[in-house]
C-alpha cells in the first residue's frame, strides 16, 4: 500500500512586524552617508555649544518622529534635520535640548542653514531682543 506523503512545512522563522508607532532599531541608525554630511558641515562641533568634539560626538534627530510629520515614531535620516551634540562629560547638550524641545528645536532647524552659528548664539541673540522690545514703555532701540 502506499502511503500518503507527509506534509512538509517551512519551519523559517516568520519576521513580525513591529507595532505601529514604535521605531525600530534599524530605523534609529543613521546611515554612514548622511553621517559623513553631518560632519561635514558640522565640523564635529556641537551645534548647541560650539564645543569641538572629535570622537566624542551624537548625531541628534531634530525632528523626532511624530513630532510635526506623524510618522508614527519612525525617524527619517535628512541631514538637514540632524545636528552634531555634545553628550557627554560636563556639557551635554543632547539632554539640554530634549529638556527643552519647544525652545531649541526651532533654533537647531535655523542652526543647520546657517554654518559657524550654534544654537545658544541665537537663542542669546533672541533673548536680548525680547529683553529689548519689553522694556516698560520704551520702544526697541535701533542699532
Amino acid at each position: 500500500m502506499d502511503q500518503p506523503e507527509a506534509p512538509r512545512f517551512d519551519l523559517q522563522p516568520v519576521q513580525a512586524e513591529p507595532p505601529k508607532g514604535r521605531a525600530t532599531r534599524e530605523t534609529l541608525a543613521i546611515p554612514d552617508a548622511v553621517r559623513r554630511i553631518v560632519d561635514d558641515r558640522d565640523g564635529m562641533h556641537c551645534r548647541v555649544c560650539g564645543k569641538y568634539l572629535g570622537d566624542e560626538r551624537a548625531l541628534h534627530h531634530i525632528i523626532y518622529g511624530g513630532d510635526r510629520r506623524g510618522f508614527g515614531g519612525r525617524r527619517v535620516h535628512d541631514p538637514d534635520e540632524i545636528v552634531t551634540v555634545c553628550w557627554m562629560w560636563g556639557g551635554n547638550c543632547h539632554d539640554r535640548v530634549h529638556g527643552d524641545k519647544s525652545t531649541w528645536q526651532p533654533l537647531l532647524l535655523q542652526v543647520v542653514q546657517r554654518r559657524g552659528v550654534t544654537a545658544m548664539q541665537l537663542k542669546r541673540w533672541a533673548d536680548a531682543q525680547h529683553a529689548r522690545t519689553n522694556r516698560a514703555g520704551r520702544r526697541p532701540r535701533r542699532w
